[in-house]
Order: C-alpha cells, then structure tokens, then sequence
C-alpha cells in the first residue's frame, strides 16, 4: 500500500463528510487547518503513538493570539478529529493499522473561561454580541435578563439593576450591583441610544439593541458566534450561559463568601454552587501550602 500524506487523507476525509451532508463547521475546519500545518505531508504510517504523544504535548504548550494556551476540551477535539480521520483512512485501505489516541477528557475547569479566553472571545466578536458578552461575565445575568435589559431596570445612576420575578427565571425579585466595567458598557449603550435619538427620534426601552433596531437581539449564540469561538480557539459548545458559570468561578477564586455570590448571580440557594466546589479544592491545597516550610525538622 503506497502511504498516502497526511495532508491529502485530511482532504480527502473533508471531501468525503461535505459529500455525506456532514460539511465540517468552522470550529473542525480550524482544528483541521492547524492539524494540516503541524502534520504536513508526513505519511500516515509515520504517525505513530510516540508522534501522537508528541502532537499532544505541542497542543498543550501552543500559544493561543491572547498569550494563553489551549483547553483541555480544544485539545481533545483535536485529537478526537484526528482519531476519526485515521479510523476513515483505515477503512479507505490508505493505512493498515490505526495507531492509539488517547483523546483526554474535559475536566470540571472547562465549565467556566479564564480570562485570556473571555478576552479572545471578545476580540472574535461582533459589537453587539462584543458588549453583551463584557456585560455577562462580570454580572452573572443569564442570557435572556442581558438581552432583554431595559432602561427602567437600571437605577443609581447605572450602578443597579432590579429584575421584577415575574422577568426572573426562579420568580424571585433580583437586585444586583454593577461593577465599573459593567456599567462602562451601559453608559457606551447609553451613547449609541442618544445617537439612535438624534437620527431617528425615537428612543429603545431596551439596553442592547442591534444596529439600527428599537428591539432587542435575540439570536446570540448562532453561526456567528459559533464561528467566533472556533477562530479564539475555545470549546466546542462555550455558549453564553458559560459566562455565568465563569462568573461564579472567578467570584469563588477570589473567595467570595458563598452567600454572596448566590445573592449576585440571583442563585436560589448556596447548593446551586456546588458545581464550584473544585475552585474550593483549589483553595484549600493553596492554603495548606502556606504552611509548607515552616518547621524544619532536624
């Protein structure tokens, strides 16, 4: 059997999924591209275990555009494409054995974004969704309570907000304080709508409107969005509601009393925030580190 590169079975491969309706979304079409530019026209048969491993260790170090490096979810999906694709080309006859790829699993981290991450997102974005997304994280409002914020809901001079229940997703009546970076983001919508005023003559109740619309946007999280993550190199599946998992991830790293954080994020109760317990984890083993040296024994 001639040992076909990898460079032409991962087009081949690509062709074959376009041609059984499964075309390749924007985020397999990145992880293929990257592929195809660290593999090259290296044969089939000389990706091996030992090269596999060596694949892994460079996704795990590479650089992301923002300075950080990539997820444990980003890495797996390129191992789990590059699994599907070498299965493919056993079946086509172009390599007589699959080798072994460990594709690892996501851990409990990748519920949540880092920082670098947030910030990758936001440059991939959109000013609407761009503000949307600025707002999310540091309030911990679910989707459709940023989506739908009116003017009305905002009080002290844009330092508050208060959701009636009946707008609420448990039906408790929320009331939160916004932040500096928050309110940034009112105050810039705050611009646009006075501009919107000057040129139309009419004013939008609501906070986030798009483009020349008096309504609000509602379709955040649709091609556009999903082709934003592909190209910051996130997770497959980050969606707005991971803002507000990453919300309480970062609150808890900071050691944000529980109580706090529910009161916040407009949480029914402190058990909701179990899910974060691993950030407690990570706490606990940092302060029974500060101990570490303190007795020498002789």
């Amino acid at each position: 059997m001639g040992a076909m590169s990898f460079k032409d079975a991962a087009e081949r491969y690509e062709r074959k999924l376009s041609d059984k309706g499964r075309k390749p979304d924007a985020n397999k079409r990145s992880i293929l591209k990257r592929l195809k530019e660290r593999i090259g026209d290296l044969p089939l048969d000389e990706i091996d275990r030992m090269y596999i491993d060596d694949l892994h260790a460079w996704l795990a170090t590479k650089e992301t555009r923002t300075g950080g490096t990539y997820s444990v979810s980003t890495i797996a999906g390129h191992l789990a494409y590059l699994k599907a694709m070498l299965r493919w080309a056993n079946e086509a006859g172009k390599l007589d054995k699959v080798p072994v790829v460990k594709v690892p699993k996501a851990k409990e981290r990748d519920q949540f974004l880092e920082p670098h991450e947030v910030e990758a997102l936001i440059a991939e974005l959109d000013p609407w969704r761009r503000d949307l997304v600025m707002f999310g994280v540091n309030t911990g409002l679910r989707k459709t309570n940023c989506t739908h914020l009116r003017w009305d809901q905002l009080e002290k001079d844009y330092w508050e907000i208060c959701i009636d229940g009946i707008e609420v997703k448990n039906g408790n009546k929320f009331r939160t304080v916004l932040n500096s970076d928050a309110r940034d983001v009112i105050l810039k919508r705050l611009s646009r709508n006075d501009r919107l005023e000057e040129r139309f003559g009419w004013r939008s109740e609501f906070v986030f409107t798009r483009d020349h619309s008096n309504k609000p946007g509602t379709n955040v999280c649709d091609g556009t969005w999903r082709k934003a993550v592909a190209r910051a190199g996130l997770p497959e599946g980050t969606c707005f509601h991971t803002l507000r998992h990453t919300f309480a991830s970062w609150h808890m790293r900071n050691e944000v009393p529980e109580m706090v954080i529910q009161q916040l994020g407009g949480w029914s109760n402190t058990a909701m925030l179990q899910r974060y317990v691993h950030i407690k984890d990570e706490q606990k083993r940092k302060a029974v580190q500060g101990l570490e040296g303190m007795v020498r024994a002789k």
